[in-house]
């Protein structure tokens, strides 16, 4: 059952396409929505017995999981594994975007060595599969990855289990959410030891619940709508419910 918050006789509900749109009328603000993510999971490169590089840099992943949201490397006695994660957000249509932070729940810190963790573009995608482990922006083979880094500093260190983690953008990751204006926005999550080409020592890798887990991740981002061609709308009167959700202040 929706949550209904009655905030003054100028706000009218419609409902359109499983989308519930509240609009404030008379104000001129930025808009905040949740945007829980869709197509979500992990590829992971990994051979027993093969060199860092070869699984880092390999053309797919060994194997693929739909279910968690893991990052980092693991050297095991010399086996290693690399995790690269991609998720999938449908974005509104937008003239700018002011704020935007990714909340992921943590599952699982196993980071005795701390690095920290890149959101990077991806591209298009359908289902998950071992193919998106080499489709982000930037990707070299051989060196560091020179992909746009779209997030603020985030390290394991600061990492919360059984709690929300939050991944702040930054000015590019703001502008690449006005790239992607009423369409969806392909992130994928990788570990900065992965990004500069650094073989990991020894545990590596962390965990965040995806969208097969009651805490999904989702963006709460504060943006002001675009204005459709011969509309007198004043921009920043209305903001989108996802999926029944009211949209957090904070957190979700």
């Amino acid at each position: 059952m929706l949550l209904h918050t009655v905030l003054s006789g100028a706000l009218r509900r419609a409902t359109l396409a499983g989308v519930m749109m509240i609009a404030l009328a008379g104000t001129a603000r930025a808009d905040l929505i949740s945007i829980q993510a869709t197509t979500d999971g992990t590829t992971s490169g990994s051979s027993a017995g093969g060199t860092y590089q070869a699984i880092r840099d390999s053309v797919s992943a060994f194997s693929v999981q739909t279910d968690r949201l893991t990052i980092g490397q693991l050297n095991n006695a010399g086996a290693y594994n690399v995790y690269r994660s991609i998720a999938t957000f449908p974005l509104p249509s937008m003239s700018t975007a002011s704020a935007c932070t990714l909340f992921a729940y943590g599952s699982s810190d196993q980071s005795t060595d701390d690095f920290n963790v890149y959101i990077v573009s991806a591209q298009n995608y359908g289902a998950v599969d071992k193919l998106d482990y080499v489709l982000f922006d930037g990707r070299v083979v051989g060196g560091a990855h020179t992909g746009t880094i779209l997030n603020n500093t985030w390290s394991t260190t600061s990492m919360l289990t059984a709690a929300w983690d939050s991944l702040i953008f930054n000015a590019a990751g703001l502008d690449t959410l006005v790239s992607r204006s009423g369409s969806s926005l392909y992130i994928m999550l990788m570990s900065s030891e992965d990004y500069g080409n650094s073989a990991p020592g020894g545990s590596e890798w962390m965990r965040f619940s995806n969208s097969t887990a009651a805490n999904k991740p989702r963006l709460s981002l504060d943006y002001t709508p675009a204005i459709p061609a011969g509309s007198s709308r004043s921009p920043g009167n209305s903001y989108l419910m996802q999926n029944g959700d009211i949209p957090p202040l904070t957190k979700p």
